[in-house]
């Protein structure tokens, strides 16, 4: 599974990079690259304090 991690907290990101093949993106400009460029099972991003959202690509569907 690859995942796209858009985070500005690098520990966060780097400690879950252990469990999973991950890229990583700092902000939303990089990450909007990554995700155009590139093909991903999962985005995880924050969106501010504990929001999170997950993205999962089904197979066919683009990002």
């Amino acid at each position: 599974m690859i995942v796209l991690m858009i985070e500005d907290d690098k520990v966060l990101a780097s400690a879950l990079s252990d469990y999973f093949e991950l890229d990583f993106a700092y902000n939303g400009e990089s990450g909007l690259d990554l995700a155009t460029e590139n093909t991903y099972d999962l985005i995880l991003l924050r969106l501010g304090g504990n929001q999170v959202l997950l993205y999962q690509k089904f197979q066919g569907s683009a990002v």
